[in-house]
């Protein structure tokens, strides 16, 4: 099994981060190719896209850029790393075993499909 790790920019443009936006959609074409050609081999190819993530690096910009990522989520929060790590664990898990080719958005609603 695989787990990749995209973004929610996968799904929606972010102002001066063109490279990281189209890096992310390649991972998500990755995935998708990835999970049609290993299928045949039982190897389960997935993706999660999680929104911004309460870690260093976020809080490492400045404070209120950190403040304003907290005020846009619909959640009101950052997620946590380890609810990150949660959804990955359930899709190497065996109760995903049909699940492939798919992007699991982590996001606490932050981006509609």
């Amino acid at each position: 099994m695989i787990v990749n790790t995209a973004s929610v920019a996968r799904l929606k443009a972010v102002p001066g981060q063109g490279a990281y936006v189209a890096a992310k959609h390649g991972v998500i074409g990755l995935t998708k190719q990835a999970a049609i050609e290993y299928v045949t081999d039982s190897i389960r190819v997935n993706a999660v896209a999680p929104g911004a993530v309460a870690t260093p690096l976020v809080f490492r910009s400045r404070p209120e850029d950190a403040h304003e990522l907290h005020s846009i989520r619909p959640g009101g929060r950052l997620a946590e790393p380890v609810e990150i790590a949660n959804a990955i664990t359930w899709l190497l898990s065996d109760e995903a075993s049909f699940v492939s080719g798919e992007t699991l958005l982590v996001d606490a609603a932050l981006v509609q499909k």
